[in-house]
Formats: structure tokens, sequence, C-alpha cells
């Protein structure tokens, strides 16, 4: 290799024949026996003392071939969800006590404070209570106004469901964002006093915030109560949080806190309890016999119902990816051997000319091998630039908490595959939950999480080449997309001794990375309102209604501080949250050496979408100021545009559950900030590179909604 592949030699080298790839496989069994070196196997810079949680191994791509990689994987049957609903009953009902009690069971405690607002004491506010000030019936339309609301009057909570009468899409989705904010925050709230609360509260926990002042404790929480004793939230209460002498201390501190069911009753610390409920809870709707099927039918049209329509997919089909490709945790409802689901056109042309129906398109350089062992092109293989030529790695949002590549499937993978023609993969990727039962290990978190993303990053960049790979994700998972593109692993050369591999062999940057609400922020001054003002600004409120209606269907949904404070502990250890070098775990705590390796000299192009009404939207400021700082301000590398949503919800439920579910009068998709959303992510990829985008091909794929979903903006669109 010539001298200028090597920034550590300062003399004039000859160069050197490439490496063959016999000579490297040699090279990697002799080493594979060896101990890991820090500088290969683990993160550049990670300090091994507090020792790793886990120490990342080899990649061992040379044992995953293509045929193997792009196996079609398990689709869970009906049968398999017959047996996983009652079992996610059973865990979000019956833990960490069977007992119907809202101060002993989630679920009740969650069902109680959405349903009752019964004011029984001053400790319980009415969070999203429509007055007057007892109503038993707070969920029914009785007790909750079906218009009267909003800035001019005409708003109801119920306008959600009026998927054909004359309500704008803003209506429906600030009534869509009433009801998340009660089911998200229900759960995270104090529960009502009553006999239960006297006979089985325990004693208080200890004060669960430790960066809060005392005036910011939660807004309903009252020391002058009028019950005979002070309650405080039902989370803390049932799955205490790691904080106090213990937990400062041991900075390698990390989850799961403790031991399985049912023992968590008598733990010390349980977050990651609430996070094995909370996947229940989610599970419980998605492992109903047939559901997923019957969301995956309707998204494609219908049987050609809705075929002509913007937002659904008639010529996209999908297909279960296998293990080699993803992983689900023991408490999925996914067949064992689903590592996620790739979608992509339903027929397409191959390289020899021939239409293939119905199989997934591979790259144009993917060789399989037969008995023998030779190997050969599938018929399957597309030429370059053809449908099925580019693929976006998508990982899904969750909170780590709840959530299956299922879901985002029929959220809007098959729609984004069937507008621009090309592959989608939504990777599976294990959650947060706690071992429970017959579980023989436990959860999968950050830094397990991080290992298998990268892996399959870098076979995509084998297969497709990296000028044809797209790095996507939203909330979490764009934590996750984005710490996969930042791991050193993506730049390190194979090291062996007195040797230097050259930078083709390096894996290069993707054509772009695509972030959606990006949740990348964990560390323990993330959810310091002083230093993010819009944690507490955008935080639901205590509305009344009866006084201040233009407040309805405002703020976000997720809880704060009462639920959001369970996310970081539950996902990696105090030391990697909260680290400001070389931080993974917060990839907007990276080094300005890692952003900057992320643009230079290799031409990536970044999208970062999130919302006004967000409690991150300070957080995804920061993070896109970084961004913009390591390519350069000015530079068209970066493009960040905002919408009036609150958190992800492009992503989670909004386009199938507005857009699509509507009709009519109802369906004005150019005033909607969901499909807003995504007609700015459709237009960032169809852009030339000259000006920020990645130039795709619009002649291939669908590309409707650039036209139909065009924004009709009654005032100027917020300016970053």
């Amino acid at each position: 290799w010539s001298s200028s592949r090597s920034s550590h030699s300062s003399m004039e080298a000859p160069a050197l024949p490439r490496p063959t790839a016999a000579y490297l496989r040699q090279k990697r069994e002799e080493h594979r026996g060896a101990a890991p070196q820090q500088a290969v196997m683990q993160r550049n810079g990670y300090d091994p003392n507090p020792e790793p949680i886990k120490k990342f191994g080899d990649l061992h791509l040379d044992e995953l071939d293509d045929e193997k990689f792009l196996a079609n994987g398990k689709d869970a049957g009906w049968w398999n969800d017959l047996i996983s609903y009652p079992r996610d009953l059973c865990y979000a009902f019956c833990y960490p006590c069977p007992m119907c009690c809202p101060t002993r069971n989630l679920a009740c405690s969650l069902a109680f404070n959405m349903c009752c607002g019964v004011q029984a004491c001053s400790d319980v506010g009415w969070r999203f209570m429509w007055h007057p000030e007892f109503c038993p019936l707070g969920c029914c339309t009785p007790c909750l106004p079906c218009t009267g609301l909003g800035e001019n009057g005409d708003q109801g909570v119920c306008d959600v469901a009026c998927i054909c009468c004359n309500v704008s899409p803003m209506a429906r989705q600030q009534s869509f964002t009433y009801w998340l904010q009660r089911g998200a925050s229900a759960g995270s709230e104090d529960s009502a006093a009553g006999c239960c609360a006297k006979f089985f509260r325990p004693k208080p926990v200890p004060y669960p915030w430790p960066h809060l002042p005392p005036d910011r404790w939660p807004p309903q929480y009252s020391e002058s109560s009028r019950c005979s004793m002070q309650l405080f939230s039902c989370c803390c209460q049932l799955f205490p949080l790691p904080f106090g002498d213990k937990y400062d201390n041991v900075a390698q501190w990390q989850p799961p806190y403790g031991g399985g069911f049912p023992c968590s009753c008598a733990k010390e610390y349980d977050p990651n309890g609430l996070a094995s409920t909370a996947e229940a809870l989610a599970d419980v709707a998605t492992s109903i016999p047939c559901l997923f099927r019957c969301c995956v039918t309707y998204q494609q049209g219908c049987c050609g119902l809705f075929g002509g329509r913007t937002g659904f997919a008639p010529n996209t089909t999908y297909m279960p990816a296998n293990m080699a490709v993803g992983e689900s945790d023991q408490q999925m409802n996914d067949a064992r051997d689903c590592g996620g689901y790739w979608a992509f056109p339903k027929s397409f042309t191959n390289c020899n000319g021939e239409t293939v129906c119905g199989k997934l398109p591979t790259p144009p350089n993917t060789r399989f091998k037969d008995k023998d062992g030779n190997e050969f092109a599938p018929n399957t293989n597309v030429a370059p630039g053809a449908p099925g030529s580019k693929v976006i790695f998508w990982a899904h949002g969750s909170a780590w908490f709840a959530g299956q590549s299922a879901d985002f499937l029929y959220f809007f993978g098959l729609f984004l595959s069937e507008q621009t023609g090309q592959t989608v993969l939504i990777g599976e990727y294990p959650l947060a939950s706690e071992p429970r039962f017959c579980s023989k290990q436990g959860g999968f978190f950050f830094a397990e999480a991080l290992n298998r993303w990268v892996r399959t990053y870098v076979k995509l960049v084998e297969l497709y080449g990296a000028e044809n790979v797209v790095v996507a994700g939203d909330s979490a998972g764009a934590g996750l997309a984005l710490a996969t593109l930042l791991d050193v692993r993506c730049y390190l050369k194979p090291s062996f001794p007195g040797i230097e591999l050259p930078d083709y062999l390096i894996p290069g940057m993707p054509a772009g990375l695509l972030l959606i609400s990006p949740f990348a922020l964990l560390s323990d001054s993330s959810w310091d309102p002083a230093k993010f003002p819009s944690m507490e600004k955008q935080a639901p409120k205590n509305v009344n209604l009866g006084k201040h209606p233009e407040e309805f269907g405002l703020y976000d949904y997720l809880p704060y501080p009462n639920g959001y404070t369970y996310v970081p502990v539950i996902y990696a250890s105090k030391y990697e949250r909260n680290r400001l070098d070389k931080n993974l775990a917060s990839p907007t705590f990276a080094t300005p050496d890692q952003f900057h390796k992320l643009f230079h000299k290799t031409g990536l192009k970044v999208f970062v979408n999130y919302g006004e009404q967000e409690i991150l939207k300070d957080q995804d400021k920061l993070l896109c100021d970084k961004l913009r700082q390591a390519a350069g301000w000015g530079s068209n590398q970066v493009t960040v545009k905002i919408t009036a949503n609150p958190h992800d919800l492009p992503c989670v439920g909004g386009l199938a559950a507005l857009q699509n579910v509507s009709f009519g009068p109802a369906n004005k998709p150019g005033h909607s900030s969901v499909c807003k959303a995504w007609h700015e992510v459709l237009s960032w990829l169809a852009e030339d590179k000259g000006k920020g985008g990645l130039g795709w091909d619009k002649t291939i794929g669908s590309w409707s909604a650039l036209e139909d979903w065009k924004p009709v903006c009654a005032a100027p669109p917020p300016q970053y």
C-alpha cells in the first residue's frame, strides 16, 4: 500500500499488492482463538476500568454467506398467536401482583386512571379529564365533549373516529394525541386513593428524581393531601428506580437490576420489570390471532379496494427475515426464527430481463452456493439501479419498552417500499424486558442491540454497496441507527500485528442517514428542564378543558417526568449513558471527532425530522447542531425539517391510523402534518445529490405522495 493510505507513516513506502481473501481468512483464523485486543474487539477509547458490560466480538462475516442472510424467516402463525395472547395477558395483568388493584398492578392502574378520573383526594389532579369534578365514566362520550374544543371551538375528543365526515386532519390528529396522552401517561400517574391503597400500599418510595428541585415534583403531588397517606407515582412504587447511594457509587451498575418474575415484588430495584409489563401490554394487541395479517392486507389496498390511493401499497409484499438479520427477545410473540421483515415490490425484472414475482429482489453481486460449494448468481439478482437494488435499513422506535418490527411493517414499511420501489428492511432487536418464567437468559440491552445492528449493517454494505444503503430509524431506533454509524467498527480495519489494511477494506458510510424524532440522549441530565426546557414545556399538562379548550390535543404524549425516567436506565448503565467521550448509548454525546468521521470524504447525507410539540425538541436541536457543525455550517449534507407533530407520530401509527383510515371529506392529506413529514422524507430521497438529497430514480416506484401529499400551508412552517 502507498504511504497515502497510512496516516502513521512519514516515509515513502512501496506499493504492496492487495491481500487475497484467503490470506485474510487465514489471519482471522489465527487470531480467533487469541484474547480479544481492545483496539479491535471493543469500541475505540472504551475505558476497561470499570469493565464494559459486554465485550464486542468479531463480526464473523465470513460465516454469514449471502444465501443464509437473505433466506426466508418464519412468520408467526395464528397458532402462535393463540399461545402468545394468554401469555401476554398474564404478563400484563398479573405482574407484579395478580390482584386487580390500582396500587398493586400496572394494568389496573392504567385502566383506573385513564377511565375513572375520580378526584378522591388532591393528589390526583384532573389530568386530561373533562369536568364536572366527578365522572366515573371519564372515557365515555357523556363525560367528554364531542365539540367545543380546540382553538376555534369546533373540535371534540371523538374526532379521531370521524373517518368520513368533514373533520380537518389537524382535528383528528389532536384527538388522536389526546388519547395517546391519556393512555401513555395514565400508567405512570398516581392511583386514586381507596380501600386498596390503605391496605396494600407499601411505604412511600424515596425521592425518585435527584436532579430535579422540589418545585419540579410532578404537579399532582401535594404534601397537604386530604388523604390519610401520601401517594407516590404508581410506577415508582411498583417498579422502583435505581437511585440512591448504591446507584450513585457504582458507575457500572447495569440493567437488569434484579431477578425475574415473581421475585420482583421483593426486589430493591425493578425498572426492567416495568419494561416487561409495558411490552406485554403492547403485545396483547399484536398477538390477537390474525390481526397482523388483517392490518397488512388493509395496508396493501384491501384486495384492490384502495389500490389507486396514495398511502396504500398494492404493488408491495413482504417476507420475514431470519435470525441472521435480527433477533427478537423471548417475550415477543414473533416466531422464533423471525429477525424482522423485508418489504419489496411484488414483481420485478431481474438482470436477465425476466419477470420475477413474490420473491425478494437480491442485489447484483449476490452469490449463492450449490450443494457442491460452487457459487452461482440466483435468478432474483437485479441490475444496478433497478427496483430492489437499494435498501433502507430501519430500526423501529420502541423506547426499548414495546413494539415489534411487524407493527412497523404496516405502520409505514409497506408504504415506503411502494413509494420508492426499493427494499425496506425493518430489523428486529430485543427489548429491555427482564427474564420471565421459562426464560433462560435476561434481556438484551445496549451492547447486544448495537452489536447485532452493526453486524447487519456491514453485511448490507457488502451485499448492496455502501452507496445503495440508507440507515434509518425513528425514536429509540434513530438513536440506534446513529450509534451504528458512530461505532468505531464501521471504520476499524482488521488489525494484524505490524500490518495496516487499506481503506477499501473498511465498511463505508451509507448513502444516507434518516432520523425521525431521534431519541439519542439518555444521560441523567437529559430529563433536566433547566438544560432542556422543552422537556417541561411540551410535556402533557394538567389542563381543565372546560376553561382552556384551546389547549386540547396540544403538547406531547410522552409522560414526563414519571414515565420518561425509566427509559434511559433500562437500556444502559449509568457509565455508558453519561460518559462524555466515545458515547454510543447517548450518541448525542459523541465526540466532535466521531461526528467528523461521518462526513469526512464520505458524501454521507443526513435527514432529520422532529416535531414542534415534542418534549425531546431541544435534545434533537442539540443533535442537529452537532451534525451541522461536523458537516460544516452551510453544507447541504444535513437536512433538518420540523413539523407540527408530537413525538414520532408519523411512524407510530400516524400514517395508518390517521391518513389511511379516512375517506371523503376527512381525507385531506395536504393539511396533515403526518403526511407532510412523509412528503419531506420522500422529497429528500428524490432530491438531487447536489441539493442535499440522495437522487433516487423517480421512474422506479410510485412517488405519488410527492404530488398528492404536497403540503397546503396556511402559515409558514417552523424554521430550524
